[in-house]
């Protein structure tokens, strides 16, 4: 999960687990793609390998970046999904009640004819939104980004310094199990 390396998503978890901003009200998460096309033939549309499609192989970064920023699990999900003619899901949408009753609603769509993706925490003081990976924040009704510091370590740059182990690791493995169990429980709640 490189985008934990971001300095704006990191200011933005700094920032709501503050509490300042008041408690998390809901939250939405969206990401588009096509998918389709450069996977045909590959392990990614393969169910022996890759079962949930889509919604396993590529939304996890969005789930992941909405539990590790907020601290918030799930309790349900409901879902529906779309295998758009191939053997694995490539569209999934529903809701979930999280933790600290907030609702998320997601829509990841893997038929997309672009990239793109958008993740909003809406706070009771605040909004906070990821945009294509960039992190935000509402000032005066406008987005903001979250750091403009620019001498700031990337997160690109950052996940190479994990990588020769001369910087830390922000993501261990065992942190993919909130992200695969919410995933598995919603493929288990479309098919059921």
């Amino acid at each position: 999960y490189p985008r934990r390396y971001d300095p704006g998503i990191r200011k933005m978890r700094e920032e709501i687990r503050s509490g300042r901003w008041g408690k998390i009200i809901a939250a939405t998460a969206y990401n588009a793609e096509d998918w389709i096309t450069p996977n045909l033939g590959t392990w990614r549309h393969d169910p022996e390998i890759c079962p949930g499609g889509f919604f396993y192989d590529a939304n996890g970064h969005q789930l992941d970046t909405l539990f590790w920023i907020t601290g918030l699990g799930f309790e349900w999900v409901q879902c529906k999904v779309d295998y758009c003619g191939l053997p694995v899901p490539i569209c999934a949408s529903g809701m979930a009640q999280l933790t600290e009753e907030v609702t998320l609603v997601f829509s990841f769509v893997g038929s997309a004819q672009m990239w793109r993706e958008r993740i909003n925490i809406h706070c009771e003081k605040m909004d906070f939104v990821i945009d294509n990976m960039r992190a935000f924040w509402s000032k005066d009704g406008i987005l903001t980004p979250m750091t403009d510091v620019t001498d700031e370590v990337t997160a690109d740059e950052a996940f190479i310094k994990l990588l020769n182990g001369t910087g830390p690791n922000c993501s261990p493995v065992t942190d993919v199990w909130p992200v695969l169990n919410f995933t598995r429980a919603a493929l288990e709640n479309a098919t059921s």
